[in-house]
Formats: structure tokens, sequence, C-alpha cells
């Protein structure tokens, strides 16, 4: 059920693309991949997850808030504390 979900997802990502030349790929989330070098990586590139998946392909991937966590576990956390540490992460 849920492949079947997924495979009308794609269809309608390969339907709406904006891609001519190559309807498998959006053209913004190709020209982010072309960037990193990691456009030949996956065929389809639509959504957030295909960029995400081709980009592990060759580099590690983590949340820019991953860092922030680790300091957060520092109780108790003031506001001026919370938005220095935002600021460095963003």
């Amino acid at each position: 059920m849920a492949r079947e979900a997924w495979k009308k997802q794609r269809n309608r990502d390969i339907k709406t693309s904006n891609n001519p030349s190559n309807p498998n790929q959006n053209a913004c989330a190709y020209a982010v991949a072309r960037h990193l070098g990691v456009n030949t990586s996956i065929k389809y590139l639509h959504r957030i997850s295909d960029l995400h998946r081709a980009i592990r392909k060759k580099y590690t991937l983590r949340s820019r808030m991953s860092n922030a966590k680790k300091l957060l576990k520092k109780k108790p956390l003031t506001v001026n504390q919370f938005k220095k540490i935002l600021q460095k992460n963003t």
C-alpha cells in the first residue's frame, strides 16, 4: 500500500516537473546537487528527501540543530543563551 502511494506521488512529481530536459529531476534540486557534485548519484531529484539521499552518497549529512541539541542539555538555559546557540548554528 505504501509503495503504491509512493509510485503515485513519484508519477505526479514527474508530470509536474519544471525540468523539460529531464523530468525525473526538479531543476532546483538538480542545481543544488550539481553544485555539490552528486547530480549523477540518484535517478530522481524532486523532493528534499531525494536531495538528502543524493548528498549522503558522497557526504555526511546532519541536521544543523544537532550541535545545538547537545548544548541544550545544559539546564537551566536562558533565552539569550538559546539565541546565541541559534546564531552560531544557522
